[in-house]
């Protein structure tokens, strides 16, 4: 039996986008390069991307794929850092 023992749901009921848009702006700041607002909008459009699997459906996928037979789930609560603007 292969056990993922550190998972975390890619959805924005689970990762809210106010994280994502911190770690863009955290990215956008340690660039060697100005970014375009443009370019800035697609990094941030790629992390909404990433955290659109509202029913795991994806992880699931990956996980069988993997030949993981279970994996264990860390939700973070975000209320603690962002309040109200970590609820979808």
């Amino acid at each position: 039996m292969i056990i993922d023992c550190h998972a975390h749901a890619a959805s924005p009921m689970a990762i809210p986008h106010v994280f994502f848009d911190g770690w863009c702006n955290t990215i956008v700041s340690n660039m060697p390069r100005k970014l375009t607002d443009r370019e800035i909008d697609l990094l941030r459009q790629r992390f909404y991307s990433l955290n659109a699997d509202e029913h795991c459906d994806t992880m699931v996928r990956e996980m069988d794929e993997a030949g993981i037979d279970s994996s264990v789930l860390l939700i973070i609560d975000f209320t603690h850092h962002f309040g109200d603007r970590a609820r979808p």
